[in-house]
């Protein structure tokens, strides 16, 4: 039987997306000064793993009922062909993926910070904030997914 839906952790989906942005937006601007460096060369690992994330957050977040909603901006044109509930099994997958992603991300970014060569100017306490702030988002998304769909 399935549990009673507490409401989906749509903000904190969209909490990790919205990292992943800044974190690209601000490594691939100073990555560019730096092609050859510690830096680039760690941050383009990262990039990648964002790339991948972002494509499993937010297929994440299409699956949870009440989060994509038809129309709303970013979201793939697939998502809102999903009418039909997802399947517990399929949600806790996809959690799985994200939580993958932003342990990598979260992980990577350290690593960027303690790159020898970190070019003056990027603001990488702000950086690696926002990726402890995808993390912290994660954490509750997780939570109310193992009570709303027994994710574990």
């Amino acid at each position: 039987p399935l549990l009673p839906r507490s409401s989906p952790p749509c903000a904190e989906l969209e909490t990790i997306m919205n990292t992943y942005g800044t974190l690209e937006g601000s490594l691939q601007g100073a990555m560019i000064f730096f092609p050859r460096s510690q830096f680039a060369t760690v941050t383009r690992e990262l990039l990648r793993v964002i790339d991948e994330g972002t494509i499993n957050v937010h297929e994440l977040y299409g699956l949870l009922e009440g989060c994509a909603l038809p129309g709303s901006g970013g979201l793939p044109s697939w998502v809102d062909k999903k009418i039909k509930r997802a399947e517990s099994a399929e949600i806790c997958e996809a959690l799985g993926k994200v939580e993958k992603d932003v342990t990598q991300v979260v992980e990577l970014t350290g690593r960027v910070a303690a790159a020898p060569d970190l070019p003056d100017g990027l603001y990488i306490e702000a950086l690696v904030e926002s990726a402890r702030e995808a993390e912290v988002g994660l954490g509750v998304a997780k939570e109310a997914l193992k009570e709303s769909e027994g994710c574990v």
